[in-house]
């Protein structure tokens, strides 16, 4: 076999390979899987044998997820082979995934300008662009030191126009199964795992008591995203629109003494205002329609807005939201309320692999009744760890304290209600469409003296695909 084909070999494991997940964009999660096929003939170059494996070592290193590592290790290759398009290609890999975006593109730049007829290849030219739109809209803060050889390589890339297009369109489908063991004195009531803690309460007369049941879920989801390939100015700074809408059906069956169907069906749609490494102001509407045994029970409509600032490796999240509430009363005693929401959150990430964020909600309850009036103080915290570039650990605790603005036990009501919620989660990418996940649950919320202490545990499985 030729030197030729040997490096036609390594380009192409090089490029084929499944890439790590990234959890704050669903997109990216697997994109460098599909990445690309490039024509070998256009490399010629040739390593020693000692220069190969010091390649392989990097390449290792970066699916252990000591990203940094493999950049060094691949920076004293290039320094000893500047003329290595493989090298080059890992780098741009490296980087990207350590949120270089500028050293990102000055490598793939160093892939052109060594092989010219790859400027034609539309996989590489995509790289440029996903990496400039990863930085934009996520203001994430760029790693590479704020000199004047950076400086030139940062405003070529905000005035670059991107050959991809500005549409883009991503779908998953997710189907679980769980088991679920609930100790419910109050009501059962049907949990959400996010930092708004958005819980779905059933009448009691459905459930009393403790209960085992299993149960089988699926949810689907489409999603399209605008983002445009040029800027505009906004207080002198180069800034980009994005708008983004989703839609989403879920359903669960839950099996106890006979079968219960809940469902969810939800619209987002979402605008952006994005400055790369400055701010970002989001505004979002967002409205979810709530079923039981096939009858709307819920409807809740949302508006909210927030400004995001970056600094580093931290990120700073204000904003404030309005949430109505109406209820059938055929099939529900609540009553319709409205919900004023102030808000923030921090998150700051210590490496490419971990990252962790605290916040906290604090929301004002208008009710048409009165007597359910109140305020909740809502905070959270997350943890989420890349053990490898497939595998990954998500921590996270929400804790809800209810307080109502009359409070009068001769009715048996009113005396608040504590909600804490624990969850353990991992997931595996198996592909680039194809991941699977586990969790498990626990929550523990105290209601007053009469109606006592719901329990839940609950583990659940997860297998989803992403097209």
């Amino acid at each position: 076999m030729t030197d030729a084909n040997h490096m036609s070999r390594a380009i192409n494991h090089c490029l084929n390979h499944k890439p790590a997940r990234f959890y704050l964009s669903g997109w990216f999660c697997c994109f460098f899987a599909s990445f690309l096929i490039i024509d070998v003939a256009l490399a010629d170059d040739t390593y020693s044998n000692v220069a190969k494996q010091t390649l392989d070592d990097a390449v290792n290193l970066r699916k252990e997820g000591r990203i940094e590592d493999s950049i060094e290790l691949l920076e004293k290759l290039k320094k000893a082979d500047q003329d290595n398009v493989r090298i080059h290609l890992e780098l741009a890999i490296g980087y990207l995934k350590n949120r270089q975006y500028q050293q990102a593109e000055a490598a793939v730049e160093q892939v052109f300008k060594l092989a010219p007829a790859m400027k034609d290849n539309k996989k590489l030219q995509q790289m440029i662009s996903h990496s400039q739109q990863q930085a934009q809209m996520l203001g994430m803060p760029n790693k590479v030191p704020n000199n004047t050889a950076n400086k030139a390589v940062n405003k070529q890339a905000v005035n670059k126009v991107s050959k991809s297009s500005p549409h883009q369109f991503k779908g998953e489908v997710t189907l679980y199964k769980g088991f679920d063991r609930q100790a419910a004195s109050f009501s059962f009531f049907e949990i959400s795992f996010d930092e708004e803690g958005d819980d779905f309460q059933i009448e009691r007369k459905e459930f009393s008591g403790s209960d085992t049941a299993h149960y089988t879920s699926g949810k689907f989801k489409g999603q399209y995203r605008y983002i445009p390939s040029e800027s505009f100015d906004l207080l002198g700074q180069p800034t980009y629109a994005i708008w983004r809408s989703q839609l989403s059906w879920f359903q669960k069956n839950s099996k106890r003494d006979k079968t219960y169907r809940l469902g969810l069906a939800t619209f987002d749609s979402s605008f952006h205002l994005v400055q790369p490494k400055r701010l970002a102001l989001n505004a979002r509407y967002r409205a979810k329609w709530r079923y039981f045994q096939g009858d709307k029970v819920r409807f809740d409509q949302t508006t909210d807005i927030n400004f995001v600032v970056p600094y580093q490796q931290l990120k700073l999240k204000l904003g404030f939201s309005q949430k109505t509430r109406d209820y059938n009363s055929e099939f529900s005693h609540y009553e319709n309320s409205t919900t004023l929401t102030p808000y923030m959150s921090l998150s700051y990430r210590f490496s490419p692999t971990l990252m962790a964020k605290i916040g906290l909600r604090e929301r004002r309850i208008n009710a048409d009744n009165e007597l359910l009036e109140g305020e909740v103080n809502h905070y959270f915290g997350a943890m989420e760890y890349d053990f490898t570039e497939d595998l990954s650990l998500s921590l996270s605790y929400y804790y809800d304290d209810l307080t109502y603005n009359i409070v009068d036990l001769d009715f048996g009501f009113n005396s608040g209600q504590l909600k804490r919620t624990l969850t353990l989660g991992g997931r595996y990418q198996l592909s680039e469409n194809w991941q699977i996940g586990l969790n498990a649950i626990y929550i523990d919320r105290k209601q007053n003296e009469d109606f006592g202490q719901d329990q839940l545990k609950r583990l659940e499985t997860s297998i989803r695909f992403s097209f």
